[in-house]
């Protein structure tokens, strides 16, 4: 079976949430006792989803995707209470990061990326939350740890036909 179309998370994936937050405030955001006074602050004041680094582990599979023959979409978790503003963010940071071709849509809720998948679609995500809808719904899953074992992962799915890939 061939895959039809990859949908690509954003935080834990390409974009480094965890390191942008922990760096500021020595603690990831899940593990953080004051994200609640915190959260939005950092969304409005810092406009901190457009300005997360690219997440180091991420950059080999971003460079694979980029000369992929199989469509990308990026399917991300904007939220439910600042929706709008935080998929403004992520479609901001797509751009400034040289990937703002790649259609985009956003989900309020992880489960929700389950409503995408079909037996020839394949999700990469680093939450668990959001890869088990999607197989639960027939879709197929990686789960992102690196680049290296996502992208020997997608040459067995048969996601390998790329023109000009130079891994570093």
């Amino acid at each position: 079976m061939k895959i039809s179309k990859i949908y690509l998370d954003m935080d834990g994936v390409i974009a480094d949430l965890n390191g942008y937050y922990s760096k500021k405030y020595g603690v990831i955001p899940r593990n953080d006792k004051k994200f609640n006074e915190r959260w939005k602050p950092e969304i409005y004041d810092n406009k901190m989803f457009a300005n997360l680094p690219i997440l180091e582990e991420g950059k080999d599979l971003i460079n694979f995707l980029m000369y992929c023959k199989t469509p990308v979409i990026i399917l991300s978790c904007a939220t439910t209470d600042d929706f709008a503003e935080v998929a403004t963010q992520k479609t901001e940071w797509l751009k400034k990061n040289g990937m703002g071709h790649w259609p985009r849509m956003y989900v309020k809720k992880k489960p929700e990326k389950g409503l995408f998948a079909s037996e020839d679609t394949l999700l990469i995500d680093d939450s668990e939350a959001c890869l088990e809808p999607f197989q639960e719904a027939g879709g197929n899953v990686i789960q992102f740890f690196n680049s290296v074992q996502t992208i020997e992962m997608l040459n067995e799915y048969g996601v390998n036909e790329y023109e000009t890939y130079i891994g570093t």
